[in-house]
Parts: structure tokens; sequence; C-alpha cells
């Protein structure tokens, strides 16, 4: 049977899948399929929320670096761009392991490159 690129909705998450690839993890998918995933702060939350996000992930080992003052990520300067940053870093770092994209239900898994003009978020 041929592979057939599919849409496939998992809660609020959105991801790509190769038909018949169902039973393995989204991790498993990605790697097979080479789709990339990012973790990133779920939008509209309450400023307290991300700063609590981006705290946890810049003290538990995400390179926090490029949101620095001059830093290749420093712009868009707020706390929503900075936390998603930030939380995929520690997503990434931790061998986008889902459960470390979860943050109490403040982050979500994408398939939508999160990266902006000048800052690129890794994958």
């Amino acid at each position: 049977m041929p592979n057939t690129r599919t849409a496939v909705r998992l809660g609020s998450v959105v991801v790509a899948a190769m038909a018949g690839l169902a039973g393995l993890t989204l991790e498993a998918r990605a790697s097979m399929t080479d789709i990339a995933i990012w973790c990133v702060a779920i939008a509209n939350l309450p400023d307290t929320a991300y700063q609590r996000d981006y705290d946890y992930a810049c003290g538990a080992g995400a390179d926090c670096s490029p949101l620095q003052p001059g830093g290749a990520c420093y712009t868009p300067n707020n706390l929503y761009a900075h936390t998603s940053y930030a939380i995929n870093s520690y997503f990434q770092n931790n061998g986008q392991n889902a459960s470390f994209c979860n943050f109490n239900g403040t982050a979500q898994l994408t398939t939508t490159n999160p990266s902006t003009p000048g800052c690129a978020y890794p994958y």
C-alpha cells in the first residue's frame, strides 16, 4: 500500500503522519517521516503562566542565550515569544520527548515552524 500523507488531530495538536504509522508515538512518526516538531506555549494565557514556564525551561537546561538583549531571538520582545522559544529549546534538548512539552497544560506540540525572521527555532 503506498504511503499517503494525512493530517491527524491529536487533541489540540495537528500533526502530519504517514498512513500505517498510527500506532507509533508522535516522536517515532516524526523521526521516520522527517516531520519537524516544535513545542510552543499556548497563546492567550496569563503572563504569570508564561513567566513560570520561561523560568523553569531556562533553569532546566534550555538554551535561553538567544533571548537576551542583542540575541538572535530577542525580537519579538514579548513574554509569549520568549517562553515559546525557551520551552522549545527545553523540549529539543530532551530528545523531543512529548512529556517534556507539557508544562502543566500550557504548551503544545506543533509541526508548524514557529521561527520568526532572524530567529530559527531548533528542531
